[in-house]
């Protein structure tokens, strides 16, 4: 797939990207999408919180890798892969690999340590492709993931302290 073009998004891409995003939520059974609006996606594109390479061939979006930049205090800046997804029609082409190799490659030259994502462990066809690349599994590192949302968020940021207490 010689003429695979690969590519940073602009905020004029939040259109695509806000289907591509779509389209994967369809495949892992949720159809419903995203619960965000097309223009949170567009102005976190614009103001670089959110970032995303896109696969081109033949002059048409078929996939793309979309991640964020975090920080951990024990082993400093790492990547955040958030969704990884290419059209059904053109997977078994490398375009997905392609699109890791290039956030791999962005991520080294930036000095980050890792990328981070999570996979759904029913997924076993997206298990064995990122199986390809040795990742180290987080449970393996002792640690269990928590979410603040929700009412949950509402109430921990409705807080208020008075004279340090």
């Amino acid at each position: 797939m010689s003429s695979l073009i690969i590519r940073d998004a602009t905020e004029k891409d939040a259109e695509v990207i806000y289907q591509l995003i779509q389209a994967l939520a369809t495949h892992v059974g949720s159809p419903n999408g995203p619960e965000q609006s097309l223009e949170t996606l567009r102005l976190s594109i614009k103001k670089q919180t959110l970032r995303s390479y896109l696969a081109i061939f033949e002059h048409k979006v078929v996939g793309h890798v979309l991640f964020y930049t975090a920080y951990s205090t024990w082993k400093g800046p790492f990547v955040m892969m958030e969704d990884l997804y290419v059209d059904p029609n053109l997977r078994g082409q490398r375009i997905g690999q392609r699109l890791l190799a290039h956030l791999a490659q962005w991520a080294k030259q930036n000095k980050f340590t890792r990328i981070k994502y999570e996979c759904s462990e029913d997924d076993k066809a997206t298990m064995r492709f990122y199986e390809k690349f040795n990742p180290k599994p987080v449970d393996q590192l002792h640690f269990k993931e928590y979410h603040i949302i929700g009412q949950a968020l509402d109430d921990l940021a409705a807080l208020t302290f008075t004279n340090g207490k």
